[in-house]
């Protein structure tokens, strides 16, 4: 598990767009708040008693600790009604032994071992509308992989998921390429013990992978059903909801896998990309919010649109470059 992070006091200063914290814009708004209270009474209704939304709930002020977001993109939908991330993200993705999702428990368990492993984050996304196609389900030898702040679509293949892990994490870590089997090792069994991963490669040859830049920002609604009812239902009605509205007609919009805290569904992450002043860096400021459900949402986005978030429903952000 990344650790948590909630300095919001020193996140304020450390953006790349200077943004304004607000007070109060959803409380103060009765027919919002009316909404709102109408909106998860009727979602409510559909669950359980230990899976109840409550709207009243307050917002840990954090987020995990990491450089670099990993997103393996779910193949493209069969159909309207046999979506990719209804269908096919199981609870626990990273077991799931279907590619491209098998990548995921991989690409963890090589990241564990490289330098810089521990402060990137792995997902998976279905893709709503954005400015590149998934691949076809019928390709099972090649995965779509964006990676943030890069802003980088590569295609991957199976035989190239541990240099590709290494290539993201710095390397081969140290300690692991000099780690040896011991007795405790040893007593596991030859098939559970895990002895020094080599890279694949000569470590005097830097592994190049293909990729495309994608420019524009993105926004992604976390709706693991599998994992938590409550996230798929308002991940499914916010869709609608953006479909509906014409909402983020200028960014890639995505249903992400797990990202934690279901109980403060629905939970978002914008990341927004600001041009450098010699435009030779990838300045990306990432937004986590919660809570937010259908009448929340467009009010959301235009407060953001203009420099501003609202206090209420933000959980944490950082900037990445």
């Amino acid at each position: 598990m990344l650790r948590q992070t909630g300095l919001l006091s020193k996140q304020r200063a450390y953006f790349h767009r200077q943004y304004q914290f607000v007070e109060s814009v959803f409380a103060s708004d009765q027919t919002v708040t009316s909404q709102c209270e109408c909106y998860s009474k009727e979602v409510n209704s559909n669950l359980g008693q230990d899976k109840q939304l409550d709207i009243k709930i307050e917002i840990p002020k954090k987020i995990p600790e990491y450089k670099k977001h990993v997103l393996v993109v779910s193949p493209r939908d069969r159909s309207v009604e046999d979506t990719e991330w209804k269908s096919s993200w199981q609870s626990k993705l990273e077991l799931n032994p279907r590619w491209p999702y098998s990548i995921i428990g991989s690409l963890k368990e090589h990241l564990k071992h490289s330098n810089a492993g521990s402060g990137i984050l792995v997902n998976a996304i279905s893709l709503i509308s954005g400015e590149f196609a998934p691949l076809e389900p019928s390709d099972e030898q090649v995965a779509s992989i964006f990676v943030l702040p890069d802003m980088k679509l590569y295609r991957v293949s199976k035989g190239e998921i541990s240099d590709f892990a290494h290539f993201l994490g710095g390397g081969v870590s140290e300690e692991s390429r000099n780690k040896h089997l011991n007795f405790y090792d040893f007593l596991k069994g030859a098939n559970n013990a895990q002895v020094n991963p080599k890279p694949s490669r000569s470590e005097s040859v830097k592994p190049h992978f293909d990729h495309e830049v994608l420019e524009k920002d993105w926004l992604l609604i976390c709706g693991h059903l599998q994992r938590d009812h409550r996230c798929g239902i308002i991940a499914e009605d916010c869709i609608k909801e953006i479909k509906t509205k014409g909402l983020c007609a200028d960014r890639n919009i995505a249903v992400i896998s797990h990202i934690g805290g279901h109980k403060y569904a629905g939970n978002i992450i914008l990341y927004n990309h600001e041009k450098s002043s010699d435009d030779s860096k990838k300045l990306i400021d990432c937004l986590w919010f919660s809570k937010v459900l259908p009448p929340t949402l467009s009010i959301l986005l235009e407060n953001l649109e203009n420099g501003k978030i609202p206090k209420e429903l933000f959980r944490g952000g950082v900037s990445m470059n």
